[in-house]
């Protein structure tokens, strides 16, 4: 049974479990971020860490964690599972009331995408889609715009 992260504690994944009460969550008080593992080496995650505090930081998204700390709990997970080439996720989640600590989860996402060389070699369609990020500069968990441009996207076959 694989394995995720909650608040530092390994956890079976299937405990790694957000309540639908969750205000944060709910609000979009969240920031994330995905860390690419080939071959059981996470790519440049402490970039990736880096980008996950400052993204916290621009939305008042206080918390107790540290880089390290989250450095750790990474390279733990991936031990833990096993993990050779998989998509690790990152979620930070604000506490809307700022009474309690923020909820810190890693859980690994299955596989990675890999693209036809031919997307390379020969281009792919695409589309311009109008619209405008709210703080573009915060990887925040809301993804409406871009789930709204990906869907009109394969309406127009990109």
């Amino acid at each position: 049974m694989p394995f995720a992260i909650y608040n530092g504690n390994l956890i079976d994944e299937s405990q790694a479990n957000i309540s639908i009460k969750n205000q944060g969550y709910f609000f979009d008080f969240a920031v994330y971020d995905s860390l690419k593992t080939v071959q059981g080496k996470i790519f440049f995650p402490e970039y990736h860490v880096d980008r996950l505090i400052e993204s916290a930081q621009l939305m008042d998204l206080g918390h107790s964690f540290t880089k390290e700390q989250i450095l750790n709990w990474l390279e733990l997970l991936v031990t833990k599972n096993q993990t050779a080439d998989a998509l690790l996720r990152i979620v930070l989640i604000g506490d809307v009331d700022k009474n309690q600590d923020a909820q810190l989860y890693i859980i690994q996402v299955t596989g990675l995408t890999y693209y036809p060389n031919t997307y390379y070699s020969q281009g792919v369609k695409v589309i311009t889609y109008h619209g405008e990020r709210s703080l573009p500069q915060c990887k925040s968990k809301n993804l409406l715009l871009g789930f709204l441009a990906l869907r009109e996207a394969k309406k127009r076959g990109a």
